[in-house]
């Protein structure tokens, strides 16, 4: 299990300029706003343009045998955004760009997938939730080396 290090106020700032009543039902699309607005707050996004760079410096930081899977992961959820971006018209017309939650999604669940022996949590959970990860993006989610 590996833990992100971003910084959290700006995510409850971006809450609370999307989410008006704390008791409202928060759909996708607000989900995706939040995101949007949170992901260009630390500069991961900006102008809805992923800061590649950023990233990178955030794989800089995470323990060595992550690099691989986080490196792959990051050529795999651009290309995979960029696919459902193109395919689904819907997510062109939404208020929010939903590019920054759909790639950090990606990451994450990709991340997921090629988890390194080292951090696998060795659960019958895990290994159903990884099969239906690959249902879901195919098997190219998956590192070549890990095949």
């Amino acid at each position: 299990m590996v833990e992100h290090n971003f910084p959290r106020e700006p995510f409850v700032e971006c809450f609370e300029k999307h989410v008006k009543d704390p008791d409202q039902q928060v759909d996708s699309v607000t989900v995706m706003c939040i995101h949007r607005c949170y992901y260009d707050a630390i500069g991961m996004f900006s102008g809805g343009k992923l800061v590649a760079d950023k990233y990178r410096q955030y794989r800089d930081t995470l323990e060595p045998d992550l690099h691989e899977a986080f490196s792959w992961a990051m050529k795999f959820c651009a290309a995979f955004v960029t696919k459902a971006i193109g395919a689904t018209a819907e997510l062109k017309s939404l208020r929010c760009n939903p590019v920054p939650y759909l790639y950090n999604r990606c990451l994450s669940e990709a991340g997921l997938v090629n988890c390194p022996a080292s951090h696998w949590m060795n659960s019958s959970l895990c290994t159903e939730l990884v099969q239906k990860l690959k249902a879901k993006y195919g098997t190219k989610i998956q590192l070549p080396t890990a095949a």
